[in-house]
């Protein structure tokens, strides 16, 4: 009877995975996979096309026992990733490119510079280097980790990871099995042996920079918005206290820049800037603090003014602060959402969730997708 079932199980499992797999290959105009991160591209007709990158794999959790303790982590089958080119208008599939992997594929973020679109790791526990170089137009892969490494005899004893930092300006990571960390500028296309080389390198890209950072001088989550100008090396890829923001001559003595408060009727409960150039902070905020809260989402101008709000009831389901949902929370949730712009568009994109187009000017949501 035991092997009868065992026969069973084995038979109903295939069974699932060949489902599973049919689905992800022959599924017409459906995204299949896990949603990673996504990118707006010049399309042929005027309007914007998609890149999506997916995780395929069939993921499970793997349990094994040794002395003393039981060892759990994740585990896949058939692991790959998808790359489509989509049509989000026509809901059409345009062209998909399969990657196949030995495990799991880590988590990537798409990261539009230029002509290119850098896809880079950001999954700190992958210990081995993740990097694709696409053809923004194409989508075509035109540089690998193998070529990109080769042309630095820096790296050339090995690297265990790089990892993208997706903030203005991006930049990788880059470990070696030497232990030594090597910063590379995605904008520059250059390879800095230190932070502090690189962070001085940021004032030949920018003189200065408008720069929005939300902030309770009290130590609170009753966040104001304030604009800083300042030089890009004082400014990017650093923390600043708070309290600072309460005297504003200690951003000028410690990072020779200026703070003031703009949309000062506004508080951003809980809130933080999900993206921001010289023109726009695009928040997100809660409409109460506490769980199972609606949040919502606003842009302000680079002058203080408030150019449109989106209320919860619009925006993809799954960007509520829930109870039940650990990874709801404002921390994880930073992560989780990539914001993008192309023009007068931004593009929304809530890993594993769903994306959605928002225009610029009136906050008119475009189109969604999501599972």
């Amino acid at each position: 009877m035991a092997k009868k079932f065992i026969i069973v199980a084995a038979v109903l499992i295939i069974a699932g995975i060949a489902v599973y797999e049919g689905v992800s290959m022959f599924g017409k105009n459906k995204i299949s996979g896990k949603l990673m991160d996504a990118v707006l591209v010049p399309g042929t007709s005027g309007s914007p096309l998609l890149l999506v990158l997916t995780d395929g794999s069939l993921e499970y959790i793997s349990k094994s026992r040794r002395p003393g303790k039981t060892v759990t982590g994740r585990k896949g089958l058939f692991c790959k990733t998808y790359l489509y080119l989509y049509d989000p208008v026509s809901r059409k599939i345009l062209k998909t490119v399969k990657t196949k992997y030995d495990s799991i594929p880590p988590d990537s973020v798409l990261v539009p510079i230029r002509d290119k679109i850098w896809e880079v790791s950001v999954d700190v526990s992958y210990d081995r280097p993740h990097l694709r170089v696409l053809d923004k137009a194409s989508g075509e892969v035109i540089m690998t980790w193998s070529q990109f490494s080769s042309k630095y005899p820096e790296l050339s004893a090995g690297v265990t990871s790089a990892i993208a930092i997706n903030q203005w300006p991006p930049y990788l990571e880059i470990r070696t099995k030497q232990g030594k960390t090597f910063y590379y500028s995605l904008e520059a296309e250059k390879l800095f042996s230190d932070k502090k080389s690189f962070l001085a390198s940021l004032d030949r890209l920018r003189k200065e920079i408008v720069l929005f950072k939300l902030a309770d001088p009290s130590g609170g989550k009753r966040r104001r918005l304030f604009k800083i100008l300042g030089f890009p090396s004082k400014l990017c890829h650093t923390s600043m206290p708070e309290s600072y923001f309460s005297k504003p001559e200690l951003i000028k003595r410690f990072y020779g820049a200026t703070a003031e408060p703009i949309a000062q009727n506004q508080v951003f409960l809980d809130g933080w800037i999900a993206y921001q150039d010289s023109d726009v902070a695009v928040i997100v905020h809660q409409d109460q603090l506490g769980d199972d809260s609606p949040r919502r989402i606003t842009c302000i101008s680079s002058d203080g003014k408030t150019m449109w709000t989106i209320p919860q009831d619009q925006l993809l389901p799954g960007l509520m602060r829930r109870s039940k949902d650990a990874f709801s929370t404002t921390e994880i949730m930073k992560d989780r959402l990539r914001v993008k712009r192309a023009g007068n568009v931004l593009l929304f994109v809530l890993a594993r969730k769903g994306m959605m187009a928002v225009n610029m000017d009136q906050g008119k949501v475009l189109w969604m997708l999501r599972p």
